[in-house]
């Protein structure tokens, strides 16, 4: 059995009335990369995510948490377990400021073969995926980071031969 022990910030009192009540135990900042994740799926959507490293001495207990940037609220999230200089990730919903347009998948074949070798056939598959920045700095447009997940690629033995 372990155990932890939080300093609370401030006096606090809290009745003994044996009902659950919350208390602030912490505000932390923490430095954090931003990237959207940009699943590959009919939605115009991109998601923000954020990659924290929890660089104080404190064990980050697993639970919900409130989510603030230049001290507004932006929203709530699940905080896994998280030790001291360990990494993790949040996702922070739906960026209204970013849009995605997946195009159609384009496919084409081709065909190889001589004299040595059993004809070969080559499939090749483009994905094109279009992200649009609506958001402005400045009045300028401004870069981001994003991560496009696609579907693993089928291993050579698993795809369909055909000569």
């Amino acid at each position: 059995m372990t155990g932890s022990a939080y300093p609370i910030m401030r006096k606090t009192t809290i009745a003994s009335d044996g009902k659950p009540h919350k208390v602030t135990i912490n505000h932390l900042d923490l430095p954090v990369e931003f990237e959207y994740v940009c699943p590959p799926t009919k939605t115009p959507n991109a998601y923000l995510r954020a990659i924290a490293k929890n660089n104080t001495a404190l064990h980050l207990l697993k639970g919900p948490m409130n989510v603030f940037m230049n001290n507004y609220f932006i929203t709530k999230s699940e905080l896994a377990v998280t030790n001291p200089k360990e990494t993790f990730k949040l996702y922070l919903g739906i960026d209204q400021g970013i849009k995605i347009d997946f195009q159609p998948i384009e496919r084409s074949e081709a065909t190889q073969s001589n004299l040595f070798t059993k004809r070969t056939r080559f499939e090749t598959v483009t994905h094109t995926t279009k992200i649009k920045n609506l958001k402005k700095k400045n009045g300028n447009s401004y870069s981001l980071r994003s991560k496009t997940l696609h579907p693993e690629r089928r291993s050579d033995k698993d795809q369909d031969r055909r000569t």
